[in-house]
């Protein structure tokens, strides 16, 4: 397993199986054997993956992601929302936007369904038995494009700071303090007997 943080210069990564391309890494990215993470990484950012499931939280310019096997979950809690475009042959796709994203969905999948959490009269979602649709504009002309071949698409609302407070759970309060109960008075000293002869 490999992580960057605090990166201020172009990460460039290939192998036979993976090939990463970002300008900076102000956050964090972690490289597992079956897993990619980053948070807070600033585009263009380029991902293909073999087999591996991608997470990844607050990206800036845009991404693009290239993936074979493997779910990806993109959770976008920023404005302004960059373009995506993110295409699996086989794996389910999350995309959370954050209110007032200002952009143009596409999401289409040739085999699986759509669910809409989202809450937008203005995205218009159609399908049949084994394909599904969810189209709109949402106030502006960034393109936001989610596309699994095989996989079904969630979108939903983000919620600003999630990452952070999981990050960091709230210190668990201290009970409050009993009063300290007053001092019992101090007993008077013993009168010694007296011994008779």
């Amino acid at each position: 397993e490999t992580t960057l943080r605090k990166i201020a210069k172009p990460v460039r990564f290939m192998s036979n199986v993976t090939e990463i391309r970002m300008e900076k890494v102000p956050g964090e990215m972690t490289l597992g054997l079956s897993t990619l993470t980053g948070t807070n990484l600033t585009g263009p950012v380029f991902l293909k993956t073999q087999t591996k499931d991608i997470r990844l939280t607050d990206i800036s310019d845009s991404l693009t992601i290239d993936g074979q096997n493997g779910d990806v979950e993109v959770n976008q809690t920023k404005l302004p929302v960059p373009r995506i475009d993110v295409h699996t042959r086989s794996g389910d796709i999350e995309l959370a936007l954050p209110a007032g994203p200002k952009c143009t969905l596409n999401a289409s999948t040739n085999h699986g369904g759509i669910t809409n959490d989202f809450a937008d009269d203005r995205l218009k979602q159609e399908g049949n038995d084994r394909t599904a649709k969810l189209t709109g504009a949402l106030g502006g002309s960034t393109e936001v494009k989610v596309a699994p071949e095989h996989g079904e698409i969630t979108l939903r609302r983000s919620v600003a700071g999630a990452a952070a407070v999981e990050a960091a759970p709230a210190a668990p309060i201290a009970p409050a303090k009993a009063p300290k109960a007053p001092k019992a008075p101090k007993a008077p000293p013993a009168v010694p007997e007296k011994v008779v002869n």
